[in-house]
C-alpha cells in the first residue's frame, strides 16, 4: 500500500507537466490566430464616412495630421441605410522619390471617402501635409468564393509658385498586392508589406499593419498572412490546422504521460503480490 501510494505521488507531479504543456502549447496556437488590438482611436469624424465620390475638399481639412505612431488609424465606409459596409484599420508610410526621397505618414485623421457594392468596394483616405495634399486608394473585388485587393494608388499635389505638381502612381497587379481573403472574412497583417507603385515617380506604400474587411458590416474571421522571404507582401494562409495540430500533440504527450506511470504502479503492485 505505501509503495503504491509513493507510485501515485509520482504520477501527480507528471500529470501537472503534462497538463502545463498542454497549456503553453495551446496559448502559443491561440496567439498565432489571435486577433490583432488597436492602441489608437480616432476623433469621430474620422471614424465614419457615408458613400461619397473620391474627390475630397482639401480646404476643409484639419492643418495638423494625428501622428500614427500609437497604432492604427481606423476608418469606416457607411452604406445608404448608415451601416458600415467596408472597415479599415491601416498603419502604413509613403516614400516619394521627386529632387529627393520624401516619407509621409498616413496620419490617424485621414478623411476616408469610397463607395460599397455586392462585387466591388473601395476606400480613398485624403490628408494634407504643409502644402501638399495626398490620397491613398484602395479597390476591392469579389470572385467566386473570394475577394482580393485589385489597386491600391496614391496621388500627391502640390503648389509651387503658382504651378500645380502632380504625380500619380499605382499598382494594379492583384498578384502583387496579394491581399485577399475567404469571402466571408477579412484579412489581416502585422508583417511591414512593402509595395512598389507604377508611375512616372518612384513610389513605395510600406504597410506595417493592415485589417480589412471590403464586404461587411464587422470584421469576420480573418486569414493572416503568413511571410514568405523574398516576397511582399505575403499570402494569407489558414490557421485552423495548425492550431489542431498543436492541441492534438500536447493532448497525446498528457495521454502518455498518465499511461506510462499508470502502467508502472500496475507492475510494481504485482510484484509485491
Amino acid at each position: 500500500m505505501a509503495q503504491r501510494t509513493a507510485c501515485l505521488f509520482q504520477l501527480y507531479p507528471s500529470v501537472f507537466v503534462g497538463l502545463v504543456i498542454f497549456y503553453l502549447t495551446s496559448e502559443v496556437t491561440a496567439n498565432s490566430t489571435s486577433t490583432m488590438v488597436s492602441s489608437s482611436i480616432l476623433p469621430s469624424k474620422a471614424s465614419t464616412s457615408t458613400i461619397a465620390s473620391s474627390t475630397v475638399d482639401f480646404s476643409t481639412m484639419p492643418p495638423k495630421t494625428q501622428s500614427p505612431a500609437s497604432g492604427y488609424g481606423h476608418f469606416n465606409i457607411s452604406g445608404a441605410d448608415g451601416k458600415p459596409c467596408l472597415l479599415l484599420d491601416i498603419s502604413c508610410v509613403v516614400t516619394l522619390q521627386l529632387q529627393s526621397e520624401e516619407t509621409f505618414d498616413l496620419p490617424l485623421n485621414a478623411i476616408p471617402s469610397g463607395t460599397c457594392g455586392e462585387k466591388t468596394s473601395s476606400v480613398s483616405l485624403a490628408w494634407k501635409s504643409e502644402s501638399a495634399n495626398m490620397t491613398i486608394s484602395l479597390t476591392f473585388l469579389t470572385k467566386k468564393d473570394k475577394w482580393k485587393t485589385t489597386s491600391l494608388a496614391f496621388t500627391y499635389i502640390k503648389d509651387i509658385n503658382g504651378s500645380e505638381l502632380k504625380v500619380s502612381a499605382a499598382q494594379n497587379n492583384s498578384e502583387k498586392l496579394m491581399m485577399t481573403a475567404t469571402k466571408e472574412k477579412s484579412f489581416k497583417c502585422s508583417e511591414s508589406l512593402d509595395i512598389t507603385l507604377e508611375g512616372k515617380s518612384k513610389v513605395t506604400v510600406s504597410i506595417k499593419k493592415i485589417k480589412v474587411q471590403p464586404f461587411g458590416s464587422d470584421f469576420g474571421e480573418a486569414d493572416v498572412c503568413s511571410p514568405t522571404p523574398g516576397k511582399n507582401p505575403a499570402e494569407p494562409v489558414d490557421t485552423i490546422v495548425p492550431t489542431v495540430v498543436g492541441c492534438v500533440l500536447a493532448g497525446l504527450i498528457v495521454i502518455l504521460i498518465i499511461t506510462y506511470f499508470v502502467g508502472r504502479c500496475k507492475r510494481t503492485g504485482y510484484e509485491k503480490m
